[in-house]
């Protein structure tokens, strides 16, 4: 899935990519996977951006900033670690301060809660970081 996230950062040069010959899109029961639903999570999120900025907060965390039509933001952001992809280890933690509203989504499309304090601020979140998490403002 990061796949795709990579190539949207180098649109226009590159504008295919298609991973479906590579590997199995269905178990053994004709079920898709869960890369269909993370692709379709992309697909909704993702439709009509603009790459701003790489995202690097520290060894084995990446990501891009992205710009929205609307001039709102959006930042996929991963971690890089063989072990956590495989659960060999624990997810690492991502602290992350905002002075504006944030929405959070994990690759599936589900909302994840930042929190607020008294004032309606977002707090400091400390997400886990999966293989990928998307940000949005």
């Amino acid at each position: 899935m990061r796949m795709y996230i990579i190539c949207m950062k180098y649109w226009p040069r590159i504008q295919c990519a298609n991973i479906w010959v590579s590997q199995p899109f269905m178990d053994l029961h004709l079920t898709p996977i869960v890369l269909c639903k993370a692709v379709n999570t992309l697909g909704h999120f993702m439709g009509d951006i603009a790459f701003t900025d790489d995202i690097r907060p520290a060894a084995g965390i990446r990501g891009y900033a992205f710009r929205l039509p609307d001039g709102s933001g959006l930042a996929p952001v991963w971690t890089t670690e063989p072990d956590v992809e495989n659960g060999l280890r624990k997810c690492p933690v991502l602290a992350v301060k905002f002075g504006q509203p944030f929405e959070f989504y994990d690759f599936l499309g589900n909302p994840r809660s930042a929190g607020s304090d008294e004032a309606g601020k977002p707090c400091d979140y400390r997400p886990d970081l999966w293989p990928l998490m998307l940000f949005k403002q």
